[in-house]
């Protein structure tokens, strides 16, 4: 918002690997857990998005950017957020007891560490099925970094 430029400009600037829409769906969510109590959220949705097109933002609202502190974009690694994922499903699946119809009935009753999430018992087996190689890439992704780094 500081910088006056949209959402498309910044995924190209910063060469994301994400969509416009993902990036809006992520800002929704996380406003939706927060009960719309974030101040920078909202200025965003209600004040600045309905008059960026503007050749000139009103003066109120310009104020209100400013007085914003200067923060860099945070860009998450895609592979440590799915291992967190399926970290959390493995999980649910060892608190069953291995039985995956019963961690998926688990799981879609929305009263997990996943949250409001809904998923078929096929999917829940494909995806501990992931797990596994997502595991395996992240310790060989580690071991590599730790083997530059004593280098």
């Amino acid at each position: 918002m500081k910088k006056r430029i949209s959402v498309t400009k910044v995924i190209e600037e910063l060469e994301l690997d994400i969509s416009r829409a993902t990036i809006i769906r992520n800002i929704n969510k996380i406003n939706k857990q927060l009960d719309g109590k974030n101040e920078v959220i909202n200025l965003y949705q209600k004040e600045y998005v309905p008059n960026m097109q503007r050749s000139k933002m009103p003066w109120k609202i310009a104020a209100k950017i400013n007085a914003l502190p200067e923060k860099g974009v945070i860009v998450k690694d895609e592979l440590e957020e799915l291992y967190d994922k399926l970290s959390k499903m493995k999980e649910i699946l060892d608190q069953c007891d291995g039985n995956l119809t019963e961690a998926t009935r688990r799981i879609n009753s929305g009263n997990t560490i996943l949250g409001n999430v809904h998923i078929s018992r096929q999917g829940f087996g494909k995806n501990i099925e992931r797990f596994k190689k997502v595991k395996e890439a992240i310790e060989a992704r580690n071991k590599e970094k730790q083997d530059r780094e004593e280098k």
